[in-house]
Protein backbone atom coordinates (compact mmCIF):
# COMPACT_ATOMS: atom_id res chain seq x y z
CA UNK A 1 0.00 0.00 0.00
CA UNK A 2 1.06 3.34 -1.14
CA UNK A 3 0.52 7.01 0.23
CA UNK A 4 0.97 10.08 -1.72
CA UNK A 5 -0.44 13.75 -0.90
CA UNK A 6 -1.52 15.97 -3.72
CA UNK A 7 -0.44 19.35 -3.22
CA UNK A 8 -2.06 22.24 -5.00
CA UNK A 9 -0.44 26.00 -5.44
CA UNK A 10 -3.08 28.76 -6.01
CA UNK A 11 -3.06 31.98 -7.89
CA UNK A 12 -1.27 33.73 -5.24
CA UNK A 13 1.16 31.09 -4.82
CA UNK A 14 -0.24 29.53 -1.57
CA UNK A 15 0.32 25.84 -0.90
CA UNK A 16 -2.60 23.55 0.36
CA UNK A 17 -2.33 19.71 1.31
CA UNK A 18 -5.32 19.09 -1.22
CA UNK A 19 -5.46 15.16 0.26
CA UNK A 20 -4.04 11.95 -0.12
CA UNK A 21 -4.74 9.51 -2.65
CA UNK A 22 -3.74 6.14 -1.67
CA UNK A 23 -3.07 3.21 -3.48
CA UNK A 24 -3.09 -1.00 -2.99
CA UNK A 25 -1.79 -3.84 -5.64
CA UNK A 26 -3.48 -7.42 -5.68
CA UNK A 27 -1.53 -8.93 -8.42
CA UNK A 28 -2.17 -6.61 -11.72
CA UNK A 29 -4.78 -5.45 -10.74
CA UNK A 30 -4.74 -1.52 -8.80
CA UNK A 31 -7.66 -0.11 -6.04
CA UNK A 32 -7.09 3.55 -4.97
CA UNK A 33 -8.86 5.78 -3.03
CA UNK A 34 -8.22 9.92 -2.64
CA UNK A 35 -10.08 11.51 0.34
CA UNK A 36 -9.64 15.57 0.51
CA UNK A 37 -8.46 17.62 2.91
CA UNK A 38 -10.25 18.74 6.07
CA UNK A 39 -8.18 22.94 5.14
CA UNK A 40 -8.72 21.94 1.24
CA UNK A 41 -12.83 21.67 2.10
CA UNK A 42 -12.96 24.42 4.01
CA UNK A 43 -11.55 26.91 1.53
CA UNK A 44 -14.61 27.80 -0.84
CA UNK A 45 -11.51 29.61 -2.88
CA UNK A 46 -10.16 26.31 -4.22
CA UNK A 47 -11.60 24.27 -7.03
CA UNK A 48 -12.48 20.87 -7.41
CA UNK A 49 -9.38 18.98 -8.73
CA UNK A 50 -11.57 17.48 -11.14
CA UNK A 51 -15.17 18.94 -11.33
CA UNK A 52 -16.03 15.79 -12.85
CA UNK A 53 -14.76 12.56 -11.37
CA UNK A 54 -12.60 14.22 -8.61
CA UNK A 55 -15.41 17.04 -6.83
CA UNK A 56 -15.28 18.27 -3.59
CA UNK A 57 -16.42 16.39 -0.74
CA UNK A 58 -16.02 14.44 2.43
CA UNK A 59 -16.62 11.10 1.72
CA UNK A 60 -13.40 8.99 -0.12
CA UNK A 61 -13.66 8.66 -3.70
CA UNK A 62 -12.28 5.24 -5.45
CA UNK A 63 -10.61 4.33 -8.70
CA UNK A 64 -9.46 1.08 -10.13
CA UNK A 65 -7.06 3.30 -12.02
CA UNK A 66 -4.61 6.56 -12.11
CA UNK A 67 -7.55 9.76 -12.06
CA UNK A 68 -7.23 11.14 -15.20
CA UNK A 69 -6.58 14.56 -12.92
CA UNK A 70 -3.73 13.06 -12.15
CA UNK A 71 -2.51 11.52 -15.10
CA UNK A 72 -2.79 15.16 -16.66
CA UNK A 73 -0.06 15.99 -14.30
CA UNK A 74 2.51 12.96 -15.54
CA UNK A 75 4.91 13.82 -18.59
CA UNK A 76 4.00 12.55 -22.13
CA UNK A 77 5.92 9.94 -23.72
CA UNK A 78 9.14 11.63 -24.17
CA UNK A 79 9.67 12.87 -20.62
CA UNK A 80 8.79 9.88 -18.84
CA UNK A 81 11.63 8.05 -21.30
CA UNK A 82 14.18 10.96 -19.60
CA UNK A 83 12.26 10.48 -16.15
CA UNK A 84 12.81 6.47 -16.30
CA UNK A 85 17.08 6.98 -17.55
CA UNK A 86 18.03 9.87 -15.49
CA UNK A 87 16.05 8.57 -11.81
CA UNK A 88 17.28 5.02 -12.53
CA UNK A 89 13.49 3.60 -11.96
CA UNK A 90 13.46 -0.39 -12.09
CA UNK A 91 11.01 -1.68 -14.29
CA UNK A 92 8.85 -2.45 -11.88
CA UNK A 93 8.51 0.85 -10.11
CA UNK A 94 7.28 2.24 -13.27
CA UNK A 95 3.47 2.52 -13.35
CA UNK A 96 2.19 5.52 -14.01
CA UNK A 97 0.58 6.00 -10.09
CA UNK A 98 4.33 4.86 -9.20
CA UNK A 99 5.70 7.97 -10.84
CA UNK A 100 3.75 10.10 -9.42
CA UNK A 101 5.82 10.80 -6.16
CA UNK A 102 8.73 12.12 -8.67
CA UNK A 103 6.18 15.06 -9.61
CA UNK A 104 7.40 18.26 -7.92
CA UNK A 105 6.37 22.07 -7.69
CA UNK A 106 8.71 22.51 -10.52
CA UNK A 107 6.51 21.09 -12.81
CA UNK A 108 4.13 22.01 -15.46
CA UNK A 109 0.61 22.74 -13.38
CA UNK A 110 -0.87 23.56 -9.96
CA UNK A 111 -0.91 20.29 -8.80
CA UNK A 112 1.79 18.23 -7.80
CA UNK A 113 2.64 15.13 -5.29
CA UNK A 114 6.30 15.76 -3.91
CA UNK A 115 6.58 18.66 -1.43
CA UNK A 116 9.51 19.90 -3.30
CA UNK A 117 10.75 22.44 -5.27
CA UNK A 118 13.52 21.04 -7.88
CA UNK A 119 16.41 23.18 -9.15
CA UNK A 120 15.94 25.42 -12.08
CA UNK A 121 17.40 26.20 -15.25
CA UNK A 122 18.00 29.57 -14.94
CA UNK A 123 20.93 30.97 -17.04
CA UNK A 124 21.95 30.22 -20.63
CA UNK A 125 24.88 28.43 -20.43
CA UNK A 126 22.84 25.73 -18.14
CA UNK A 127 20.11 25.95 -21.35
CA UNK A 128 22.59 25.22 -24.12
CA UNK A 129 23.93 22.08 -21.83
CA UNK A 130 20.63 20.96 -21.12
CA UNK A 131 19.49 21.31 -25.24
CA UNK A 132 22.31 18.75 -25.95
CA UNK A 133 22.08 16.15 -23.17
CA UNK A 134 17.47 16.27 -24.39
CA UNK A 135 19.07 15.87 -28.30
CA UNK A 136 21.46 13.52 -27.11
CA UNK A 137 18.69 11.39 -25.80
CA UNK A 138 16.49 11.77 -28.52
CA UNK A 139 19.44 11.19 -31.13
CA UNK A 140 20.70 7.92 -29.75
CA UNK A 141 18.76 7.00 -26.59
CA UNK A 142 22.06 7.60 -24.45
CA UNK A 143 21.76 10.11 -21.25
CA UNK A 144 25.36 11.39 -21.26
CA UNK A 145 26.47 12.61 -17.20
CA UNK A 146 24.07 14.42 -15.99
CA UNK A 147 26.57 15.70 -13.18
CA UNK A 148 24.73 18.46 -11.09
CA UNK A 149 22.09 19.18 -14.05
CA UNK A 150 18.40 19.82 -13.10
CA UNK A 151 17.16 17.52 -15.02
CA UNK A 152 13.46 17.77 -13.27
CA UNK A 153 13.40 20.37 -15.89
CA UNK A 154 13.06 18.42 -18.57
CA UNK A 155 9.79 15.49 -17.22
CA UNK A 156 7.86 18.13 -16.42
CA UNK A 157 5.51 18.34 -19.34
CA UNK A 158 3.58 15.95 -21.66
CA UNK A 159 3.98 15.40 -25.63
CA UNK A 160 6.10 13.49 -27.75
CA UNK A 161 9.06 16.32 -28.57
CA UNK A 162 11.87 16.67 -26.57
CA UNK A 163 11.72 19.66 -24.62
CA UNK A 164 12.60 21.52 -21.00
CA UNK A 165 11.77 24.23 -18.76
CA UNK A 166 13.66 26.89 -17.67
CA UNK A 167 13.31 30.36 -16.17
CA UNK A 168 15.09 33.09 -18.80
CA UNK A 169 15.50 36.21 -17.70
CA UNK A 170 13.14 36.43 -16.09
CA UNK A 171 10.36 34.82 -17.98
CA UNK A 172 9.02 31.36 -17.35
CA UNK A 173 9.41 29.19 -20.71
CA UNK A 174 8.88 26.14 -22.18
CA UNK A 175 11.60 25.11 -24.45
CA UNK A 176 10.90 22.54 -27.40
CA UNK A 177 13.99 21.53 -29.19
CA UNK A 178 14.32 20.47 -32.61
CA UNK A 179 14.65 16.22 -33.22
CA UNK A 180 17.49 14.34 -34.71
CA UNK A 181 14.04 13.02 -36.48
CA UNK A 182 12.73 15.95 -38.24
CA UNK A 183 12.38 15.86 -41.82
CA UNK A 184 10.82 19.80 -41.91
CA UNK A 185 12.05 22.76 -39.94
CA UNK A 186 9.39 21.51 -37.60
CA UNK A 187 10.41 24.93 -34.58
CA UNK A 188 10.14 27.31 -37.53
CA UNK A 189 6.85 25.58 -38.61
CA UNK A 190 5.83 25.83 -34.92
CA UNK A 191 6.42 29.47 -34.68
CA UNK A 192 5.09 30.30 -37.88
CA UNK A 193 1.51 28.62 -37.44
CA UNK A 194 1.42 30.10 -34.18
CA UNK A 195 2.24 33.15 -35.00
CA UNK A 196 -0.50 32.95 -37.97
CA UNK A 197 -2.71 32.00 -35.23
CA UNK A 198 -2.30 35.21 -33.19
CA UNK A 199 -2.14 37.46 -35.89
CA UNK A 200 -6.07 36.29 -36.66
CA UNK A 201 -7.44 37.21 -32.93
CA UNK A 202 -6.36 33.92 -31.72
CA UNK A 203 -5.01 33.61 -27.83
CA UNK A 204 -1.96 31.74 -27.70
CA UNK A 205 1.35 31.39 -25.74
CA UNK A 206 4.17 33.44 -26.94
CA UNK A 207 6.71 31.71 -29.20
CA UNK A 208 9.95 32.64 -30.34
CA UNK A 209 12.87 30.83 -32.02
CA UNK A 210 16.13 30.38 -30.00
CA UNK A 211 19.49 28.99 -30.87
CA UNK A 212 20.98 27.29 -27.43
CA UNK A 213 24.42 26.27 -28.26
CA UNK A 214 24.52 24.41 -32.01
CA UNK A 215 20.79 23.22 -31.77
CA UNK A 216 17.27 25.58 -32.44
CA UNK A 217 14.67 25.30 -30.07
CA UNK A 218 11.37 26.86 -29.69
CA UNK A 219 10.37 29.13 -26.38
CA UNK A 220 6.41 29.05 -25.42
CA UNK A 221 5.30 31.06 -22.34
CA UNK A 222 4.08 29.44 -19.81
CA UNK A 223 0.43 30.37 -18.75
CA UNK A 224 0.63 28.02 -15.93
CA UNK A 225 2.15 30.33 -13.28
CA UNK A 226 2.30 33.73 -13.27
CA UNK A 227 4.39 36.52 -11.91
CA UNK A 228 3.37 36.34 -8.26
CA UNK A 229 4.77 33.14 -8.40
CA UNK A 230 1.19 31.36 -8.30
CA UNK A 231 -0.10 28.64 -10.49
CA UNK A 232 -3.35 27.89 -12.12
CA UNK A 233 -4.22 24.38 -11.78
CA UNK A 234 -5.22 22.53 -15.63
CA UNK A 235 -7.43 19.71 -17.03
CA UNK A 236 -6.86 18.47 -20.23
CA UNK A 237 -10.12 17.76 -22.48
CA UNK A 238 -8.94 14.21 -22.09
CA UNK A 239 -9.67 14.13 -18.86
CA UNK A 240 -12.99 16.52 -18.64
CA UNK A 241 -14.46 14.29 -21.65
CA UNK A 242 -13.20 11.27 -19.35
CA UNK A 243 -12.10 9.85 -22.35
CA UNK A 244 -9.45 7.26 -22.71
CA UNK A 245 -7.27 6.23 -26.21
CA UNK A 246 -10.25 4.17 -27.76
CA UNK A 247 -13.04 7.18 -27.59
CA UNK A 248 -14.14 8.71 -30.20
CA UNK A 249 -14.16 12.53 -29.82
CA UNK A 250 -15.36 15.76 -31.67
CA UNK A 251 -14.93 19.49 -31.97
CA UNK A 252 -18.57 19.84 -30.51
CA UNK A 253 -17.73 17.60 -27.69
CA UNK A 254 -15.37 20.07 -26.50
CA UNK A 255 -17.74 22.82 -26.84
CA UNK A 256 -20.29 21.12 -24.56
CA UNK A 257 -17.60 20.95 -21.89
CA UNK A 258 -17.00 24.27 -22.62
CA UNK A 259 -20.79 25.74 -21.94
CA UNK A 260 -21.37 23.38 -18.79
CA UNK A 261 -17.67 24.63 -17.07
CA UNK A 262 -16.51 27.91 -18.27
CA UNK A 263 -16.79 30.66 -16.75
CA UNK A 264 -17.23 32.65 -19.91
CA UNK A 265 -18.38 30.21 -22.19
CA UNK A 266 -19.17 32.43 -24.78
CA UNK A 267 -15.89 33.53 -25.18
CA UNK A 268 -14.18 30.25 -24.57
CA UNK A 269 -16.51 29.03 -27.44
CA UNK A 270 -15.39 31.38 -29.78
CA UNK A 271 -11.76 31.22 -29.57
CA UNK A 272 -12.14 27.07 -29.78
CA UNK A 273 -14.26 27.30 -33.00
CA UNK A 274 -11.32 29.74 -34.59
CA UNK A 275 -8.47 27.63 -33.16
CA UNK A 276 -10.58 24.72 -34.89
CA UNK A 277 -10.73 26.77 -38.21
CA UNK A 278 -6.74 27.34 -37.95
CA UNK A 279 -6.47 23.77 -37.46
CA UNK A 280 -8.17 23.30 -41.00
CA UNK A 281 -6.20 26.45 -42.66
CA UNK A 282 -2.55 24.86 -41.42
CA UNK A 283 -3.51 21.76 -41.57
CA UNK A 284 -2.57 20.42 -37.88
CA UNK A 285 -3.73 16.70 -37.83
CA UNK A 286 -2.39 16.17 -34.03
CA UNK A 287 -5.15 18.14 -32.65
CA UNK A 288 -5.96 15.35 -29.97
CA UNK A 289 -7.49 16.15 -26.16
CA UNK A 290 -4.49 16.81 -24.62
CA UNK A 291 -3.74 19.75 -26.67
CA UNK A 292 -6.76 21.41 -25.33
CA UNK A 293 -7.12 22.42 -21.51
CA UNK A 294 -9.33 24.37 -19.24
CA UNK A 295 -7.50 26.15 -16.03
CA UNK A 296 -8.56 27.84 -13.15
CA UNK A 297 -7.95 31.40 -13.38
CA UNK A 298 -9.79 34.20 -11.29
CA UNK A 299 -11.94 32.16 -9.56
CA UNK A 300 -13.17 30.27 -12.47
CA UNK A 301 -12.51 27.14 -15.46
CA UNK A 302 -11.30 28.96 -18.61
CA UNK A 303 -9.86 27.55 -22.17
CA UNK A 304 -6.32 27.85 -21.58
CA UNK A 305 -4.44 29.80 -24.34
CA UNK A 306 -3.58 27.72 -27.77
CA UNK A 307 -0.18 25.69 -28.09
CA UNK A 308 1.01 22.87 -29.83
CA UNK A 309 -0.49 24.44 -33.48
CA UNK A 310 2.02 22.41 -36.03
CA UNK A 311 1.44 21.54 -39.51
CA UNK A 312 1.59 17.68 -39.76
CA UNK A 313 4.35 17.03 -42.09
CA UNK A 314 3.37 13.38 -43.16
CA UNK A 315 0.59 14.05 -45.36
CA UNK A 316 -2.44 12.41 -43.13
CA UNK A 317 -5.51 13.86 -43.94
CA UNK A 318 -7.39 12.73 -41.07
CA UNK A 319 -7.48 14.73 -37.42
CA UNK A 320 -6.90 13.26 -34.35
CA UNK A 321 -10.80 15.37 -32.81
CA UNK A 322 -13.58 14.76 -35.66
CA UNK A 323 -15.31 17.40 -36.97
CA UNK A 324 -19.10 15.95 -35.80
CA UNK A 325 -19.04 12.25 -37.11
CA UNK A 326 -16.01 12.78 -39.39
CA UNK A 327 -12.46 12.97 -39.24
CA UNK A 328 -11.80 15.35 -42.15
CA UNK A 329 -13.65 18.33 -43.66
CA UNK A 330 -13.23 19.57 -47.43
CA UNK A 331 -16.12 21.91 -47.46
CA UNK A 332 -16.90 24.99 -45.52
CA UNK A 333 -20.53 24.34 -45.55
CA UNK A 334 -19.40 21.65 -42.52
CA UNK A 335 -17.72 23.58 -40.89
CA UNK A 336 -20.36 26.09 -41.04
CA UNK A 337 -23.13 23.39 -39.74
CA UNK A 338 -21.03 22.89 -36.84
CA UNK A 339 -21.11 26.88 -35.53
CA UNK A 340 -25.14 25.58 -33.72
CA UNK A 341 -22.61 23.14 -31.27
CA UNK A 342 -20.63 26.13 -29.92
CA UNK A 343 -23.90 28.06 -29.81
CA UNK A 344 -22.78 30.46 -32.61
CA UNK A 345 -25.09 31.76 -35.03
CA UNK A 346 -23.68 31.34 -38.80
CA UNK A 347 -22.81 34.95 -38.70
CA UNK A 348 -20.39 34.85 -36.01
CA UNK A 349 -18.97 31.38 -37.61
CA UNK A 350 -18.48 33.41 -40.51
CA UNK A 351 -16.93 36.89 -39.01
CA UNK A 352 -14.65 34.07 -37.22
CA UNK A 353 -13.98 32.65 -40.10
CA UNK A 354 -13.38 36.15 -42.36
CA UNK A 355 -11.05 37.00 -39.51
CA UNK A 356 -8.50 34.42 -40.69
CA UNK A 357 -8.75 34.91 -43.92
CA UNK A 358 -7.17 38.40 -43.09
CA UNK A 359 -5.15 37.05 -41.33
CA UNK A 360 -3.39 35.16 -44.50
CA UNK A 361 -2.45 38.34 -46.04
CA UNK A 362 0.50 38.41 -43.35
CA UNK A 363 1.65 34.93 -43.57
CA UNK A 364 4.11 35.87 -45.94
CA UNK A 365 6.00 38.02 -43.95
CA UNK A 366 5.37 35.42 -40.99
CA UNK A 367 6.63 32.97 -43.05
CA UNK A 368 9.78 35.19 -44.35
CA UNK A 369 10.31 36.34 -40.90
CA UNK A 370 10.96 33.07 -39.01
CA UNK A 371 14.15 32.40 -41.66
CA UNK A 372 13.01 28.50 -42.68
CA UNK A 373 14.05 27.27 -45.50
CA UNK A 374 13.27 27.52 -48.85
CA UNK A 375 11.60 24.18 -49.22
CA UNK A 376 9.87 24.33 -46.04
CA UNK A 377 8.86 27.62 -46.85
CA UNK A 378 7.32 26.41 -50.12
CA UNK A 379 5.95 23.53 -48.86
CA UNK A 380 3.96 25.40 -46.25
CA UNK A 381 2.82 28.11 -48.85
CA UNK A 382 1.14 25.81 -51.12
CA UNK A 383 -0.30 23.83 -48.19
CA UNK A 384 -1.82 26.84 -46.46
CA UNK A 385 -3.26 27.99 -49.81
CA UNK A 386 -4.68 24.73 -50.79
CA UNK A 387 -6.25 24.18 -46.79
CA UNK A 388 -7.55 27.74 -46.62
CA UNK A 389 -9.55 27.36 -49.74
CA UNK A 390 -11.96 25.05 -47.51
CA UNK A 391 -12.99 28.12 -45.69
CA UNK A 392 -14.20 29.81 -48.97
Amino acid sequence: MAHYSAYFIDELGTKHVAGELITAESGNDVRMQFRYSPEYLANDDLPSLDPVAIKKGPAPISFVSLPRAFDDCLPGSWGKRWLIRSKGIARSEQRDYQLLKYIDEGHIGGLFFKDKQAPEIQDVKTANRMAQMVFDLDANGKLTNTGNMPTDAVHSSGGMRPKFTATLFGEHKLIKMESSRDTRDIVALEHIAMTFAKSSGLNVAATEIQKFGDRKGLCVQRFDINNAGGRHHKLSMKTLLQADEYTVASYGDMATIIHRYSAAAAADAHQLYKQMLINVVVSNRDDHLRNFELHWIGGGWRLTPAYDILPSEDGEIYHATRFGLNEYVDRWSELLALAKKFKLSDTQACEIRDEIIEALVLLPKIISDSKINDQDASWLTELTSKQSSILK
